[in-house]
């Protein structure tokens, strides 16, 4: 993991931590596993986006995770992520079918970045 998405993971973490009183400590473990699996999906799209290989094809698989992911959560939860809203998900899978369909790279790297930007807000 990069010190960017390592700093991510604590922001995240820190989130969860003010959660409301109502969220039971249980709710709280399973919206920070969830994050995780953000955080996972993000650092191999960065990855993969870095330089074309044999996995390249796999950035649109990590989209579509990362879209299913994000409906484990509530909006609510959801706006506590790095991926921010439904949105900004489905921005982010569009973008990767761009570059696999057109070679868009740089629209695909855009969105990333943008959600890097939220998560620093």
């Amino acid at each position: 993991m990069t010190i960017k998405t390592t700093a991510t993971a604590l922001l995240m973490t820190a989130f969860l931590a003010t959660a409301p009183a109502h969220s039971t400590e249980s709710q709280t473990n399973y919206q920070d596993s969830v994050n995780q699996i953000v955080v996972l999906h993000l650092d191999a799209l960065k990855q993969l986006t870095k330089h074309t290989s044999p996995y390249s094809d796999n950035v649109v698989r990590h989209a579509i995770a990362l879209e299913q992911t994000a409906g484990l959560l509530d909006d609510q939860a959801l706006e506590g992520t790095v991926l921010g809203s439904r949105k900004q998900v489905k921005d982010l899978l569009k973008a990767a079918r761009d570059w696999m369909k057109h070679g868009n790279r740089a629209k695909l790297i855009t969105t990333l970045n943008a959600l890097d930007f939220n998560s620093n807000q």
